[in-house]
């Protein structure tokens, strides 16, 4: 009977100093996985894992940095963010005085921290863009980035540090937070729904630390370029109308091309081309248009029965000569993006006088195509040629030494010159 009782004894011992010095929660573990505890068990068991024996994330001293946390999500919503996500409540009735608590309140406080963090870098960014390329190909250096931070945290300043980092360091973040909180007391939620979704977008593009990126902004018909986040280049630009709206997405531009022709996309040559010059075949040669065939020959579009076709029933596409009278201009800028979006100069000079710029079928036109051509190549173009507008110049493609990050937001409101400016919701995303 002793013996046994020894033996249940050393059972519960080993048990209990399990659960205290190692108590990792994996996805197998009923307790957190069952009840959903946790917003990522995975990168909690991870980070616990690493720093399950400094203090700093538990007991006495835990219970110090917990507070001063707290007191960061008691401040979220100024910044766009809801307290109630990151484990508020469970974090202020924590229970660290004894061992089994201890770990599990370790779990929660650790979850909360990711989850901030992770937030604090676009918190569902995806909902803001119609396609993220340059997101998903850094998603596993951001994981590996924000645990390793995170398990140099020794101290409420180290804390504290890093989460500032999280937070761009520009003005114009500075004045639309400052805006939020204005925004937030006076209870505009219009406003504050607006000023949130573009502290987020600002935050986004602030945590890939990129050396050069280009940020169009829709609403308010611009283009900025940045070297070490610094603003080089802005310029206006068009974008697409309300019926043919310019997607938001992240994506790079890999190529330069001067002289580029105008492949029309078929929707736009069946809905809008084809219906003209079925009825009047010469205007193709007053657009400088061409026929091309499935096998990317030209077809001499004169000898042609036009009657014979319609939009349903037209084996061609049309593209346009290069030249001045193009309508990409003299330089394109290639992105890569699913959407056939691209960057280019304009033979419509004149929409960059309007206030009002949602031209376009989706693309982007560029106010000056060949200064941010002189930032992106290695060499600077020559620019006589490409204001000599030869046409039929066969095209010049220039490839990037680097592709460029290339982020197309929609923020309604920006700041500048220390003020902040609210742009017309053009595409009723607000409404």
């Amino acid at each position: 009977m002793r013996l046994v009782k020894s033996c249940i004894f050393y059972l519960l011992s080993v048990i209990l100093l399990t659960i205290f010095f190692y108590p990792v929660f994996s996805k197998e573990d009923k307790p957190l996985q069952n009840n959903k505890t946790l917003y990522y068990p995975d990168e909690t068991s991870d980070l616990y894992e690493r720093i399950h024996l400094n203090p700093i994330w538990y007991t006495d001293i835990y219970s110090q940095v917990r507070q001063h946390f707290i007191s960061v999500l008691d401040s979220a919503v100024y910044v766009g963010l809801e307290k109630s996500k990151y484990h508020y409540a469970k974090l202020k009735n924590a229970n660290t005085n004894n061992s089994i608590n201890a770990a599990h309140d370790a779990h929660i406080f650790i979850d909360a921290v990711i989850a901030y963090c992770k937030d604090l870098n676009g918190v569902n960014i995806g909902r803001q863009l119609n396609n993220d390329e340059v997101s998903r190909k850094y998603a596993a250096s951001d994981e590996a980035n924000l645990l390793d931070n995170l398990a140099k945290v020794n101290a409420i300043s180290d804390m504290d540090n890093f989460l500032k980092s999280l937070e761009p360091a520009s003005n114009e973040y500075t004045l639309l937070k400052n805006e939020l909180k204005k925004q937030l007391i006076a209870n505009n939620s219009g406003q504050t729904k607006q000023l949130v979704a573009s502290l987020n977008y600002l935050r986004w593009i602030n945590h890939f630390r990129f050396n050069k990126y280009i940020v169009v902004n829709i609403p308010s018909a611009t283009l900025h370029y940045y070297e070490d986040n610094i603003p080089k280049l802005q310029m206006k630009v068009v974008v697409g109308k309300p019926s043919t709206p310019t997607p938001r997405f992240s994506t790079y531009c890999t190529q330069v091309i001067l002289y580029p022709y105008w492949n029309v996309p078929k929707k736009i040559g069946a809905n809008e081309l084809l219906p003209k010059f079925i009825k009047n075949p010469s205007e193709m040669d007053e657009m400088d248009m061409h026929l091309i065939d499935e096998a990317g020959q030209r077809v001499d579009h004169h000898s042609l029965d036009w009657s014979a076709y319609d939009k349903n029933n037209f084996p061609y596409i049309f593209r346009q000569s290069t030249g001045c009278g193009n309508a990409l201009g003299v330089i394109k800028f290639n992105l890569t993006n699913p959407f056939d979006v691209y960057m280019h100069d304009t033979n419509l000079k004149n929409k960059f006088l309007s206030t009002s710029r949602y031209f376009s079928h989706g693309c982007i036109r560029l106010e000056k195509p060949i200064d941010l051509a002189n930032y992106l190549l290695r060499e600077p173009i020559d620019s006589n040629m490409v204001k000599a507008c030869m046409t039929d110049q066969q095209p010049t493609t220039k490839k990037l030494e680097n592709a460029v990050p290339v982020f197309v937001v929609y923020m309604t409101p920006v700041a500048a010159a220390g003020a902040v400016t609210f742009n017309k919701d053009i595409y009723k995303l607000y409404q």
